[in-house]
């Protein structure tokens, strides 16, 4: 990081104190998002409670959030457990700032927003001096190849997800979302100061549901992702009570190069590689880095964007 943003981040900390930022996390629990995507509060409330001393990192997306679970997201906030807000945002610019203005003064710790330089710009500016982390959502991980040519876009996946990131970056976003098979590229991108948050997040040997482009935790760990989401009741991982198969216990790796002889799991990994993510803090300070982006020429052959 240049120094003039180094600066500027130790004087944001200190106008607004030391913030507990996911990207600072110790261990995996800290790491482990579990999506609360159930139809009724009720059910939610018992989720919760299923796996207290287990998970206290939740997603609520729009499922929920319809149902009342607004508001149970701002109780939770308010008890110290840590709330991911899946909105995807993507409005004109005046009503994202609108929006994410009152997503700051519920306490959330994360929000999405759509990967359009435009709409980052607007939420970046009006997140600024929170501690709220501003996620940029590359492509849905239950879009492939043809959906993606069928939505018009003359990119592939991939390169549409690099070219996502760069903008993510430039706008001065927290974080990526991103599929765990993309994280190792879209990190190279990034650099180690933003989350690369990967949902998709399957056990060995469960049912993909409507994801297509899905890992297994130790995958997206290795890939360097800083937080995985997994557990929803969309998928196969057993409904957010699959939060108790994806546990931070059992998720043991295969050999990785940042593995140390003898250590088998992800904490292990993790210890050595805090300062992969830094969301929040720098949120904002990042255009100095680039004067531009650069151009991704990989194309899907004869896709274009029609008139």
């Amino acid at each position: 990081m240049p120094n003039a943003d180094r600066n500027l981040a130790h004087a944001v900390d200190a106008d607004r104190g030391m913030i507990p930022d996911a990207a600072h996390a110790d261990t995996m629990q800290e790491r482990l998002i579990v999506g609360l995507d159930l139809p009724t509060l009720k059910e939610a409330e018992k989720a919760v409670r299923e796996l207290d001393g287990i998970v206290s990192f939740y997603k609520i997306g729009y499922q929920l959030a319809f149902a009342g679970g607004l508001d149970f997201a701002r109780e939770l906030a308010s008890g110290g457990t840590r709330i991911f807000l899946d909105m995807k945002l993507l409005d004109i610019d005046n009503t994202v700032a609108k929006g994410v203005d009152n997503i700051v003064r519920m306490g959330m710790s994360m929000l999405t927003i759509h990967a359009y330089p435009k709409t980052m710009k607007a939420a970046v500016e009006a997140a600024k001096g929170s501690d709220l982390c501003l996620l940029g959502v590359t492509v849905l991980t239950s879009m492939d190849e043809q959906d993606v040519i069928d939505a018009g876009y003359e990119y592939d996946p991939h390169t549409l997800v690099l070219r996502r990131s760069e903008q993510a970056l430039h706008a001065g976003m927290g974080g990526i979302v991103c599929s765990a098979e993309e994280a190792e590229a879209v990190r190279r991108i990034v650099g180690p100061d933003l989350a690369v948050v990967t949902p998709g997040i399957r056990p060995t040997g469960s049912d993909h549901g409507d994801q297509k482009r899905v890992v297994t935790p130790a995958q997206a760990i290795r890939n360097g992702s800083s937080h995985l989401v997994g557990g929803g009741a969309g998928g196969g991982a057993g409904g957010p009570t699959g939060g108790r198969q994806l546990k931070p216990s059992s998720m043991k790796c295969a050999r990785h190069k940042d593995q140390k002889p003898g250590e088998t799991d992800a904490q292990g990994i993790l210890d050595r590689s805090r300062r992969r993510a830094r969301c929040g803090r720098l949120q904002g300070l990042c255009r100095s880095r680039q004067a531009g982006l650069r151009p991704l020429r990989r194309q899907v052959p004869g896709a274009r964007r029609r008139a």
